[in-house]
């Protein structure tokens, strides 16, 4: 765990998309305090979950998932991923609060996709 989290605070610190003077009310200002933040590790936990219900979801309509996430992964990969396509996009770090789930849900289905 303590080298997962050393991980997760070496990926922000060299994180061009996420940065120490993002503005309050931005993706960036939310996401750069993971995990020790009590509000964005269970943002980050509730998005992953929901995810994964609404790809099960498809999955049982025979619809496409949304992204295909290796078998084991979990929070922690979904978010190094999803800071992985913030560096990839540095605009999206500076959208609103309110656009992390449409930007959640692009970086899983850019970095996950279904074959």
């Amino acid at each position: 765990m303590r080298k997962m989290i050393g991980v997760v605070c070496l990926v922000l610190a060299i994180a061009p998309g996420v940065r120490a003077d993002d503005e309050p009310g931005t993706v960036g200002f939310m996401l750069k305090d993971y995990p020790a933040s009590e509000t964005t590790r269970p943002l980050m936990i509730s998005a992953f979950r929901t995810l994964e219900a609404v790809n099960d979801h498809l999955e049982k309509i025979g619809a496409d998932r949304i992204s295909c996430r290796p078998v084991g992964s979990g929070t922690d990969e979904s978010y190094e991923a999803l800071m992985a396509y913030l560096q990839q996009h540095p605009e999206l770090p500076k959208r609103p609060t309110n656009d992390l789930w449409d930007i959640y849900i692009e970086a899983m289905a850019k970095t996950f996709p279904c074959e």
